[in-house]
């Protein structure tokens, strides 16, 4: 395993967007269906390692955590399973194909064109910052191009697990398989 740095944590730790303990439950569904119980003992011990003690069971999927605390635990995540950032973007990939609630409501609440107006917003009322915005999209050609904006994000969560979340939305609400996608973005800074 790799130390994650002082520096890194405190980084982290200033980082003002909080997010709501949603994204905390679907790792823990994620680690559970891969890992078992002894897969979360392991991520929540090496939370308690680096300072910022983590229980899957109190977080709460409505209440607000600070969005440093998200990314510490993907990087503990990553550390404890060895993972590459590939398999986070995989891990992110997976994340709305096991929400029911997202599954349920993109496949038969929303159209295309509603789903494109309503993405914006549902940004603001999962995270405390950044704006999500819909640059173009187009049904016939079956793509969507998003930018996030006033994000401010650790490379390993902007660029590799949102990368994967949405490639995950995507695909179905285009109902297709082969989607992909591509980002600019290197070093910490924000959201592209």
């Amino acid at each position: 395993m790799v130390k994650i740095d002082e520096k890194t944590i405190k980084e982290l730790g200033e980082n003002k967007d909080e997010i709501r303990g949603v994204d905390f439950k679907t790792d823990e569904g994620f680690i559970l269906g891969k890992w078992g119980k002894e897969g979360i003992e392991r991520v929540e011990k090496e939370m308690k390692k680096m300072g910022s003690p983590l229980s899957y069971k109190e977080i709460s999927i409505f209440k607000f955590y600070p969005m440093g605390f998200r990314t510490l635990s993907l990087l503990a995540i990553k550390d404890v399973f060895e993972m590459s950032d590939k398999e986070i973007e995989d891990m992110g990939k997976e994340a709305p194909k096991h929400s029911l609630f997202i599954k349920i409501l993109i496949r038969y609440f929303f159209s295309f064109e509603k789903f494109v107006k309503k993405v914006p917003g549902g940004w603001r009322k999962h995270h405390t910052t950044g704006k999500l915005e819909i640059r173009d999209y187009s049904l016939e050609k079956k793509y969507i191009i998003l930018r996030l904006k006033d994000h401010q994000a650790h490379p390993l969560y902007c660029s590799r697990y949102l990368l994967g979340y949405w490639v995950g939305i995507a695909e179905i609400v285009l109902k297709e398989k082969n989607v992909f996608a591509n980002h600019l973005l290197s070093g910490l800074q924000p959201c592209p």
